[in-house]
């Protein structure tokens, strides 16, 4: 059986919430799935899954969603923690 335990939480973007830096960045992108980001809400508590409307992806650069016209490729960038 194959096990998970040797991929790093960061494969998917997920931050920690660890940081001031983290709270008041707020959003970020997940490495998989480009409708998709995570949410830092509280210290100390892992980031949340969030989605973005149908018609939309996440923008790193503008910590959004925007429309499929505006989205572009920005490359994978750790965050400061993970969980």
């Amino acid at each position: 059986a194959l096990s998970t335990a040797g991929i790093p939480p960061q494969f998917s973007g997920q931050p920690g919430c660890k940081t001031e830096e983290e709270l008041q960045v707020g959003v970020y992108r997940h490495f998989k799935k480009k409708v998709a980001y995570w949410e830092c809400t509280q210290l100390g508590v892992p980031a949340t899954l969030r989605f973005c409307p149908n018609d939309k992806g996440f923008l790193e650069s503008a910590k959004a969603c925007v429309p499929w016209v505006e989205w572009y490729w920005t490359p994978t960038v750790a965050p400061p923690s993970s969980p």
